[in-house]
């Protein structure tokens, strides 16, 4: 069972790809279109553990096809994601790095976990080694957030100060959130 293994992602889906039909917004409004994408992308994350939990172990090419689909779901659910938080940057020099810089985090997630499921979607369930297949995906899934950017990147102190006021950030950043 999956349980909670992409809660460590909670502090890495940030970002998206940056785009050049950005549009430079205040901080503020930065700021609340990075917490609401965060929160898309928890909801998102918490949707496919469910998924994951629930798929039916009892015949392995169900389970593998089951899980394709969820994962296949989130990809989709996170493309989207990205799209809509690449159309804004915050209106500050450096504006369109603060963006590149959070983009990271989405951008290396939906690499990773495509990468997972290329090889988790190949494996054979009938084969003896399924298991170890399901391990390997697992684990891939655990350290997603491993190397993921923190706002600590971020120094322009009027991004992080709308960030800090952002009453939506509060639980994603709570360092800085409170």
């Amino acid at each position: 069972m999956l349980v909670g293994v992409l809660v460590p992602l909670g502090g890495a889906v940030a970002g998206a790809s940056v785009h050049a039909k950005q549009q430079a917004v205040s901080e503020a409004k930065y700021a609340k279109v990075l917490c609401a994408s965060y929160h898309s992308a928890l909801v998102g994350i918490n949707g496919f553990t469910d998924a994951y939990n629930a798929a039916p172990t009892d015949n392995p090419a169900t389970f593998q096809s089951s899980v394709v689909t969820a994962t296949s779901d989130f990809l989709a659910n996170l493309a989207r994601i990205k799209q809509k938080l690449a159309k804004v940057y915050p209106d500050v020099d450096n504006g369109k790095r603060v963006a590149r810089i959070m983009a990271g985090d989405l951008d290396r997630i939906a690499t990773k976990m495509s990468g997972a499921l290329g090889k988790f979607r190949t494996a054979d369930p009938n084969g003896v080694a399924f298991t170890a297949d399901i391990t390997t995906f697992e684990v891939a899934l655990r350290l997603l957030g491993v190397d993921s950017t923190d706002l600590s990147k971020v120094t322009d102190q009027d991004v992080i100060g709308a960030i800090g006021d952002e009453k939506s950030c509060k639980k994603i950043f709570p360092v800085v959130g409170g």
